[in-house]
């Protein structure tokens, strides 16, 4: 019977120790996933505002007046309860609003 308590040994170890780790496991890769799910929803979520903000200024300020319109989007931003970066502000922007270069750099003639 010495092979029959070596299984059943086997049996509950990875039923007491096995078996709740990889639950663990697939709990942990479930939550780092739902994480990058909320993340994808924020970053989608601030794009938007600040698409309405950039459109805003725009609409405010008109042409030209540019340190104007971003302290303004930083400000509205803020008072939304934003963190928002520069960078962040110049792509939507740009993205909004894409600039022609027509004097494109002569090296690349």
């Amino acid at each position: 019977m010495m092979g029959g308590e070596i299984a059943e040994h086997v049996g509950q170890w990875l039923v007491e120790v096995v078996l709740p780790l990889l639950l663990s496991l697939m709990l942990a890769a479930g939550i780092a996933l739902a994480n990058k799910y909320i993340q994808r929803i924020q970053d989608v979520r601030i794009r938007e505002i600040l698409e309405e903000l950039v459109r805003a200024a725009e609409q405010l300020f008109g042409d030209g007046r540019g340190p104007e319109k971003f302290d303004y989007v930083m400000g509205e931003a803020a008072e939304r309860g934003l963190t928002v970066s520069r960078p962040q502000v110049e792509a939507t922007v740009n993205a909004l609003f894409p600039r022609f270069d027509p004097w494109p750099d002569a090296e690349g003639e």
